[in-house]
């Protein structure tokens, strides 16, 4: 009798979860993206066309051909960071955002995608405060700099003390007038955000005297999109890795990426 109940139990939770995921499945024709209002560029930026201005990017066109081959409408916004992993943790204004790192305390407040693009760790820093370059710098001595960052952005890489990273910028151009009058004494920054700036017309290493040199020991790193903890989310997700598997297995990521970074742009170090 107690193992018929427990089959019924079983069954019935089972019922559960696959009428969660068909109703998901059903009533998904609409989703509500968000990202960062500092921008993201190649990845996620405002673009004027025609004097509209537009949020474009890679991992815009990317999410934009995997939901309408699946007949979804969507909406983009560029609220703030902090708002953006907010909305889309609790399931309330936003579904899904398109550019985060994996770290695991994310992982388990939300669902992450595969990955699908990659980007180059690099310090930032000026010549006058380094003269002779950070080269093989021990992690001990580099403890002792104030490395700057953004708010809410992962830096679980450098392993760095709290004390010493100043994360209250919210965009790049900030951080860098905060390296530039010496608020900081380098930031950390992914080297293909810094060429996406360029490439809108803001040079932030153009400054007489920025060097950059790659993180050492630092593996590319991927970027996902992000979902919230529910059957739509489960959904979500598993609609853009199939669409991801496919777009990466057809050539087209390749594509989309070389129509924004010039493919003879090469990572680079120290100039």
């Amino acid at each position: 009798m107690r193992r018929r109940f427990t089959r019924f139990v079983l069954a019935l939770l089972w019922l559960l979860i696959v009428q969660g995921v068909y109703a998901a499945e059903m009533e998904l024709s609409f989703v509500r993206i968000c990202d960062d209002a500092g921008e993201w560029p190649p990845y996620t930026f405002y673009r004027v066309e025609n004097g509209k201005k537009e949020i474009a990017g890679y991992a815009v066109d990317v999410a934009r051909e995997i939901l309408e081959s699946n007949h979804i409408k969507y909406s983009i916004e560029l609220p703030s960071w902090k708002r953006c992993l907010l909305e889309v943790r609790k399931a309330r204004q936003f579904d899904m955002l398109l550019n985060a790192s994996y770290t695991e305390e994310r992982s388990k407040q939300y669902l992450y995608s595969l990955p699908y693009y990659w980007t180059h760790l690099y310090f930032f820093y000026l010549q006058q405060r380094f003269p002779e370059g950070l080269g093989e710098m021990e992690k001990n001595l580099l403890d002792t700099y104030v490395i700057g960052g953004l708010s809410g952005y992962n830096y679980t890489y450098l392993e760095h003390p709290g004390e010493s990273m100043d994360t209250d910028s919210v965009t790049y151009d900030h951080l860098f007038l905060k390296l530039r009058s010496g608020k900081v004494d380098l930031i950390t920054a992914d080297y293909e955000i810094m060429q996406g700036f360029a490439h809108k017309g803001l040079d932030l290493i153009a400054t007489p005297g920025m060097q950059y040199t790659p993180i050492p020991n630092s593996p590319p790193q991927g970027y996902h999109m992000m979902f919230p903890r529910t059957p739509e989310g489960e959904y979500l997700k598993a609609l853009m890795d199939a669409g991801i598997t496919k777009m990466q297995k057809d050539g087209r990521l390749q594509e989309i990426l070389d129509s924004y970074i010039n493919p003879t742009e090469q990572v680079r170090g120290e100039p």
